[in-house]
């Protein structure tokens, strides 16, 4: 096994934080109180209590499968590039409802749209470099 540069580890130990990040907004988003509720704007509130189920789902499964794809790009394992695909997968599912089949647009404006373009491109770079990390040899 080929000596894994530092970048390597500031990268692994960057995506864990990251998806830990996502893990803790979908929490607070399940766990949100009335008087939470009561204080996002009249918009958010709107896009909140429209959001399907499936949305929901598709948010959770990004963030738990980039999670643990983090800890297994730690871990030194090549099955990371399958939780990353399927992380990425679920992102543009999320993404694909925000920007098409929801009001978001409408009712924030274009700012809408960076958040899952940000997580979008996150998402790829993720699974190309447990890919190339795989490729050097470097996950077994």
């Amino acid at each position: 096994m080929n000596k894994l540069p530092m970048w390597y580890w500031i990268i692994a130990i960057l995506a864990l934080v990251w998806n830990l990040v996502g893990v803790f907004q979908y929490i607070s988003m399940r766990l949100i109180t009335e008087e939470q509720f009561a204080q996002m704007s009249e918009a958010m509130q709107q896009l909140h209590n429209a959001t399907p189920s499936w949305v929901v789902a598709a948010f959770a499964t990004a963030v738990f499968s980039g999670a643990l794809a983090s800890v297994l790009l730690l871990l030194k394992k090549s099955v990371s590039q399958l939780f990353f695909l399927i992380s990425l997968l679920a992102i543009l599912v999320q993404a694909s409802y925000i920007l098409f089949m929801s009001e978001s647009i409408a009712l924030l404006g274009t700012q809408a749209a960076i958040l899952p373009a940000v997580l979008a491109i996150v998402g790829i770079f993720l699974l190309w470099f447990s890919n190339f990390s795989k490729t050097r040899g470097w996950l077994k």
